[in-house]
C-alpha cells in the first residue's frame, strides 16, 4: 500500500516579474502547416491523465502535483509504425500500438505495461542491446522509495513487456522527472542519466543552499554506466553529484566535441547544471562560464541547431505570459533584495522569468537570443520541442503550456496568505491550503508553434497550424505516426482527454529520415547526420529523451524544403566513425549501418582572425572598481541604472613618441589613468598626481586634443554620472594640460563652471579660427530621469580658456535631449563643420551650421529620424560613393523593450503624487492597446495613492495605461521611442540617407562602442561592435548576450557577421567602449576594450591580409 508524508510546510514564494513589449503575430498565410487534432473515437486513442484534488496533495506543500505527464513514441514491434505510451499520475500509464491510418490500439494490458503510483518522465531506448525498444517509466510524489522506484519494461518481442529495473540496476527511487540514455563513453551501448528532485520544496533557503553546496546522493540527480547487461550507479565518480528541482533533461554534444554532454534545467532558485564530458567518463559542471543567466524556473528543454551553423543550441521554457492580464494576475516583483542575495551573496545564477534560447557561440559558450527571436513569453510552459514541423529545414518550436490552478493568482494569494497568517495548527494549514487550491480557477491557453523563418527570427503560428485550443497540456512528443514524411504531435494534458495531431504539410516540403540499423557493436543514440545541399548544411543528433518529460521517435528527421536530392551526407556514429553519401533523393527513410562507416569524422578546422592578448603582454592591468549607489532609492521604476556608465577610453600621442597612449576613465573613488607606450609594445602606466586628486568625478568620455595651442596633446575629461546632487561641483569637467613629456597638470581656470552630469566632449574648429572648440554633450538632471542634460558649446581662445557660448550659437542646443555621444562632420558639404548627436529617447539629430550659428535640420535632413537608446556614432565611408556614413549603436533587439513607429515604447514623467520626486510610468503594446509595464506592486509602491484607485491586482491588470495614471498623462515629460536597433545611416547624396540596419547577429545585444577598421585587409572598411548593458533593473533583465562581433564589408552596402568561433573575437563583459591602437614600431593593430567592473581586454587584429 502505498503513502504519502502527512507533514507539510508553508511559505510565500516570491515570483520576479517579466514583462515585454510586443504581441505576437499569431497567424500569416504563407504558411500552409496543418495540424489536425484526431477524434478518439475514430483514432483508438483515449487517454485521460486525471487528477482526485480530494486525495491529491496540493502544490503548496508538493511542489509538482501539477506537473502532469508524459508522452514517449517509438516502434515497440518493429512493424514499422511508431507507438505511443503515455504516462499517468494518479491513472494506470498506457501503450497505444499504431496500426496505422492513425488507428491505434491500447495494448496496455496484454503488453504488461501498466503503472501503478505516480510516473513522471518517460523515454525509449534498446537497453539489453537485442533490437527491441524498451521503456524506461519515471516515478516519484510518494514518500516512500519502493513506491516511486523507476520502471523498466523490457521488450519480450512478442507484444508483451517485463519489468526489470532492479534486474538492470536503474531501478532509482528518488523523486524522478525525465531520463535519457546516451553513450556518455563511447563503448556503444546506451547509458542512463536521471533528472531528479527533492521532496520537499518548502523548507527554508539556507536548507536548499547548504545542499546545493554540499549536495547528497539522496537529492542528487543519477547517473548510470551501462556495463555491457548491468548498469552502475557512477554519480558521485562521474562528478555528477548535485541538487536542485530537476524538470528537463538532454544530453546533446554541446560543444561538438564528439562526446556528449548533459543539460539539466532545474526549477525554482537553482541554476541549470551543464555537464561538460571531459572524455574520460568524468564530467564537469559548466553552467557558471557557458551561459550568463537562466530562467528563474526552468522547465522543458531541447538541443538542436537553429541557424545551420553545426553547433547546437538550446531552448529552455519558463512561465511568462504572453497577455498583460495573465502577466500582471499571476506573476509579482521579487524585492531585489532577494534578488540580490541570491545572486551577489550566494553565488546563484543570474535569472529571470521567462523563455531563454541559447545560442550557442562555438566557444563553450552560450548567448540567449529568446527576446530577440520573439519566443521568450508562452504562459506557463512544459515541452519545449525543436522540430521541423513545416519540412522547410529550418528547426521550428513547439510549446506546451497551462497550469491545473490559478493557484499563484495574486489576489487569491494574497487573501490566502492572510488567512494562513491566521492559523497555528500544521493540520489545519495543509487542510486550508488544499481547500484553496481545489476552488482556484483554472485558465487554459493555447499551446504554440513558432516557425523558423530563418537568420534567429521566428513567427507565432499558433492559430494557422491549428493550436488554437486551449488546453492544460505537459508532455508532448514528435513522431511520423503515418509514414507520410512529416512529424505529427501527442500530447499529454491534465483533466482532460490527451490530443493526437496528424501533420498536414504540403507534398511539395520533401523531408529526408534516418533510422540506424541494429548492430551489437554500438547503439545509434548520439549518431549525428550532416546535410549538405544547395550551400545549405543542416545538422541533428538522434536524441529521443526531448522537452518535459518525454521521448520523440528514434529516427532523424530532416525537411528540406521542394529538394529533390542532396549532395552530401555525413553519417558520424557516436564513437567518432563516418559514412558519406552522396547525391541521396529526398522523400525517404533510410536505414544507416554502422558497418559502412569507415572513415573518421574531423570537425573543420577554423582559424581565428583576432586573438586576445594577456594583461602581461601588453602591460594593460587596468580593472574597473566601480563604486555603489542605488540609483532606485532615488527613482524606484528607473529602468536601468545611470549611475554606471565606464569606463571609456582616449586615444593620442601624449608624449611625442609618435605613439599611441591611452587614457582610461575610472568611476568616483578611482583615479584614471594613463598609459604610455614604451617602444617594444608595451604599455607603462604613468602617475599623475592631478588624477589622483580628482578621483572624487565620475569620468565620462575623454579627449586628447591640443587645447592651448603648444603643439602637444592636451586632456579634456567629462564628468558624468547620476549619484551627485543636481549642479553639484562633481560634475565639472576637467582639462588637463600637457607638458609635452606626457605629464599632466589640471586647468582649474581653462573652463568656466559647468556643473552638469555630461556623457562626451567633442574638439573641432567651429569657429574657423585655427583652434580647437568643444561640444560638451548633457547626459542627464541628476535624480531626474528622463529629463535632458545640459549641452554646450565651448569657444577657445587659443590659449586653451574656454567660454561657453551655447546661448549665442544655438539656444535649443543647451537642452537637446540625453546625449550619449556625437560627431562633428560637414553634412551640406559647405566647408564648416556640423553635429549629430544621438542620446537616450532622441532622434539622430542634426545641427547644421549657418552665419556662426547651430541649428537643429532634423526634419529636413532625416525625415523621421528614428528616436532610439542611442549609445555611439562613429563615421567612415563604407560604400565608397566619397561621403562620409555613420554608425550608431542602439539598445539592439534582444531586450524585453520593444518599439517601432506604428508601436512606439513610451516613457512618461511626472511627480504623480506630489512628493518632490519624478515617477516614472513606461508603457508599451499589448496586441493594439497600451499598457504600464510595470506591475501592480511596482507601481504602487512608486505611486501609493494607486492603491485608491486599484484595490486589486485584477483592478489594475485590466487597466489600460490611460486608466491608471489619467489626466497626469497630458502634462507629464513624455518621450516615444521608435527603434532599437542599431544602424548604418548611409549617405547617398550630400545630406540625403538612408536608414539601414546592421544584420540581425550584431543586433542581440547593445552597441555601446564601434570601431571601423579593414579587419582583414580586403581595402574596405569593416566594423567591430560590442556592448551589454548589466545595469537593467531586475524587473526588466539585463542585456548580457552580446560578444562582441566582426562585420566584413562585402560591398554593395552588404555586411557579412563572422560567428565567435570564426572571428576569435569573444567580449562577453559589459562593454563599455572599444579603441584601437597601434602597438609597437611595427604598429600592430590591437583593440582595446574597457569593461565595466572587470579588466580591460586587448584584441590583437590582422596586420596583414587574411
Amino acid at each position: 500500500m502505498m503513502k504519502i508524508s502527512k507533514h507539510t510546510v508553508w511559505v510565500l514564494i516570491p515570483f520576479l516579474l517579466s514583462i515585454s513589449c510586443e504581441q505576437p503575430v499569431k497567424n500569416s498565410p504563407d504558411f500552409q502547416t496543418r495540424f489536425i487534432a484526431q477524434d478518439p473515437q475514430k483514432s483508438g486513442f483515449y487517454f485521460l491523465n486525471s487528477l482526485d484534488e480530494d486525495i491529491l496533495i496540493n502544490p503548496l506543500s508538493y511542489t509538482n502535483a501539477y506537473n502532469g505527464g508524459g508522452v514517449a513514441i517509438g516502434d515497440l514491434n518493429n512493424d514499422g509504425l511508431q507507438d505511443v505510451y503515455m504516462t499517468g499520475n494518479m491513472v494506470s500509464s498506457k501503450l497505444f500500438l499504431n496500426k496505422g491510418n492513425f488507428t491505434f490500439e491500447d495494448a496496455t494490458g496484454k503488453a504488461g505495461v501498466g503503472t501503478k503510483g505516480w510516473c513522471s518522465g518517460v523515454t525509449m531506448a534498446d537497453v539489453n542491446n537485442d533490437g527491441w525498444l524498451d521503456i524506461y517509466v519515471c516515478r516519484t510524489y510518494y514518500d516512500i522509495p519502493e513506491d516511486r522506484a523507476n520502471l523498466l519494461f523490457i521488450n519480450n518481442q512478442n507484444g508483451t513487456f517485463s519489468e526489470q529495473a532492479a534486474h538492470f540496476g536503474i531501478n532509482d527511487e528518488n523523486f524522478s522527472i525525465g531520463a535519457s540514455f546516451f553513450d556518455y563513453d563511447r563503448d556503444g551501448d546506451p547509458d542512463l542519466v536521471v533528472a531528479n528532485h527533492p521532496r520537499d520544496r518548502m523548507v527554508s533557503l539556507s536548507v536548499h543552499y547548504n545542499y546545493w553546496l554540499a549536495p547528497v546522493k539522496k537529492f542528487s540527480n543519477r547517473l548510470f554506466r551501462n556495463d555491457g547487461g548491468t548498469f552502475t550507479e557512477v554519480t558521485e565518480a562521474a562528478g555528477l553529484l548535485s541538487y536542485g528541482f530537476s524538470l528537463g533533461v538532454t544530453t546533446s554534444d554541446l560543444d561538438s566535441d564528439g562526446w556528449p554532454d548533459i543539460y539539466i534545467a532545474v526549477d525554482h532558485d537553482e541554476p541549470d547544471l551543464i555537464f561538460h564530458n571531459n572524455g574520460n567518463g568524468t564530467f564537469t559542471n559548466v553552467a557558471a562560464t557557458a551561459i550568463k543567466e537562466n530562467s528563474r524556473s526552468s522547465m522543458g528543454i531541447d538541443a538542436g541547431d537553429v541557424n545551420h551553423d553545426l553547433y547546437p543550441d538550446i531552448l529552455v521554457v519558463e512561465m511568462l505570459p504572453e497577455e498583460n492580464f495573465l502577466e500582471k494576475m499571476n506573476m509579482d516583483r521579487q524585492s531585489v533584495e532577494r534578488f540580490q542575495y541570491l545572486v551577489d551573496s550566494l553565488g546563484y545564477k543570474y535569472y529571470h522569468m521567462r523563455n531563454y534560447l541559447h545560442l550557442n557561440n562555438g566557444n563553450g559558450t552560450f548567448s540567449d537570443i529568446g527576446q530577440m527571436a520573439g519566443i521568450h513569453r508562452t504562459d506557463w510552459s512544459w515541452a519545449a520541442l525543436f522540430m521541423d514541423a513545416d519540412n522547410d529545414g529550418w528547426q521550428d518550436i513547439f510549446i506546451t503550456n497551462g497550469y491545473y490552478r490559478n493557484v499563484y493568482n495574486n489576489d487569491l494569494f494574497k487573501s490566502l496568505d492572510a488567512r494562513m497568517s491566521a492559523l497555528t495548527d500544521m493540520a489545519e494549514k495543509n487542510r486550508v491550503a488544499a481547500g484553496y487550491a481545489r476552488n482556484c480557477p483554472q485558465t487554459k491557453v493555447s499551446n504554440y508553434l513558432f516557425q523558423n523563418k530563418g537568420g534567429l527570427q521566428f513567427e507565432n503560428r499558433t492559430t494557422s497550424a491549428g493550436f488554437d485550443l486551449p488546453t492544460i497540456s505537459t508532455g508532448a512528443a514528435y513522431g511520423d505516426l503515418d509514414n507520410d514524411g512529416d512529424l505529427d504531435l501527442v500530447i499529454n494534458n491534465i483533466g482532460e482527454p490527451s490530443l493526437l495531431y496528424e501533420n498536414k504539410t504540403p507534398g511539395h516540403s520533401r523531408y529526408l529520415r534516418f533510422k540506424t540499423g541494429y548492430d551489437k557493436r554500438m547503439s545509434g543514440l548520439g549518431t549525428k547526420v550532416i546535410l549538405e545541399y544547395n550551400g545549405i548544411t543542416q545538422y541533428r543528433e538522434l536524441l529521443t529523451t526531448r522537452g518535459y518529460q518525454s521521448g520523440c521517435e528514434p529516427i532523424v528527421h530532416f525537411g528540406v524544403g521542394s529538394t529533390s536530392a542532396v549532395d552530401k551526407v555525413h553519417i558520424i556514429w557516436p564513437d567518432g566513425k563516418m559514412q558519406t553519401l552522396s547525391d541521396v533523393p529526398t522523400n525517404q527513410t533510410l536505414t544507416v549501418e554502422y558497418k559502412n562507416a569507415g572513415e573518421i569524422y574531423t570537425p573543420p578546422a577554423k582559424g581565428h582572425l583576432v586573438k586576445e592578448l594577456p594583461a602581461s603582454a601588453t602591460g594593460l592591468d587596468f580593472v574597473q572598481r566601480e563604486n555603489y549607489y542605488n540609483d532606485y532609492e532615488d527613482q524606484m521604476l528607473l529602468p536601468h541604472k545611470l549611475s554606471e556608465q565606464g569606463p571609456f577610453i582616449a586615444t593620442g600621442d601624449a608624449n611625442g613618441d609618435q605613439l599611441d597612449d591611452l587614457y582610461i576613465g575610472a568611476p568616483s573613488g578611482q583615479a584614471g589613468v594613463l598609459y604610455l607606450q614604451d617602444g617594444a609594445g608595451r604599455l607603462v602606466k604613468k602617475q599623475i598626481p592631478d588624477f589622483e586628486k580628482d578621483k572624487g568625478y565620475e569620468d565620462a568620455h575623454s579627449a586628447f586634443f591640443d587645447a592651448d595651442g603648444d603643439g602637444d596633446a592636451d586632456l579634456l575629461v567629462a564628468s558624468g554620472g547620476y549619484e551627485f546632487p543636481e549642479n553639484a561641483p562633481r560634475y565639472q569637467p576637467r582639462l588637463y594640460l600637457n607638458d609635452g613629456k606626457g605629464g599632466f597638470t589640471k586647468a582649474a581656470a581653462a573652463l568656466p563652471s559647468w556643473p552638469h552630469s555630461s556623457s562626451c566632449v567633442k574638439p573641432a574648429d567651429f569657429d574657423g579660427d585655427g583652434d580647437l572648440d568643444v561640444f560638451i554633450g548633457g547626459l542627464l538632471t541628476p535624480q531626474k530621469y528622463p529629463a535632458p542634460g545640459r549641452s554646450g558649446i565651448f569657444i577657445n581662445d587659443g590659449k586653451g580658456v574656454f567660454e561657453e557660448l551655447t546661448n549665442k550659437i544655438s539656444p535649443e542646443l543647451a537642452n537637446a535631449g540625453m546625449v550619449k555621444d556625437a560627431i562633428w562632420t560637414d553634412v551640406n558639404q559647405d566647408g564648416h563643420p556640423d553635429l549629430i548627436i544621438v542620446g537616450e529617447w532622441m532622434p539622430v539629430t542634426f545641427w547644421l551650421q549657418k552665419d556662426g550659428k547651430l541649428i537643429e535640420k532634423t526634419k529636413e535632413v532625416l525625415p523621421g529620424s528614428p528616436v532610439g537608446w542611442w549609445n555611439c556614432i562613429q563615421a567612415a565611408d563604407l560604400d565608397g560613393n566619397g561621403l562620409e556614413d555613420f554608425v550608431i549603436g542602439n539598445l539592439g533587439l534582444n531586450y524585453k523593450f520593444k518599439a517601432s513607429g506604428r508601436k512606439p515604447f513610451t516613457i512618461y514623467a511626472k511627480d504623480f503624487d506630489n512628493n518632490g520626486t519624478l515617477d516614472i510610468a513606461l508603457s508599451t503594446y499589448y496586441g493594439d492597446k497600451v499598457y504600464p509595464v510595470m506591475g501592480y506592486t511596482c507601481a504602487t509602491l512608486q505611486t501609493p495613492s494607486l492603491k485608491e484607485k486599484f484595490a486589486t491586482f485584477t483592478d489594475y491588470a485590466k487597466a489600460d495605461i490611460e486608466q491608471v495614471y489619467g489626466e497626469d498623462l497630458r502634462s507629464a515629460l513624455r518621450y516615444d521611442a521608435t527603434q532599437f536597433a542599431s544602424i548604418v545611416l548611409y549617405q547617398d547624396t550630400p545630406g540625403a540617407f538612408t536608414v539601414s540596419e546592421l544584420p540581425i547577429e550584431s543586433q542581440t545585444a547593445p552597441v555601446n562602442s564601434s570601431v571601423i577598421t579593414d579587419v582583414n585587409k580586403d581595402g574596405k572598411k569593416d566594423l567591430i561592435v560590442a556592448g551589454n548593458l548589466y545595469q537593467s533593473a531586475i524587473e526588466t533583465g539585463r542585456a548580457d548576450a552580446g560578444t562582441g562581433k566582426i562585420l566584413l564589408n562585402m560591398g554593395g552596402r552588404d555586411w557579412k557577421p563572422l560567428p565567435v568561433n570564426e572571428s576569435g573575437l569573444y567580449l562577453s563583459n559589459d562593454v563599455k567602449s572599444m579603441k584601437l591602437i597601434n602597438l609597437g614600431k611595427s604598429r600592430r593593430p590591437v583593440l582595446i576594450i574597457g569593461n565595466n567592473k572587470a579588466a580591460c581586454q586587448a584584441i590583437e587584429l590582422p596586420d596583414e591580409g587574411i
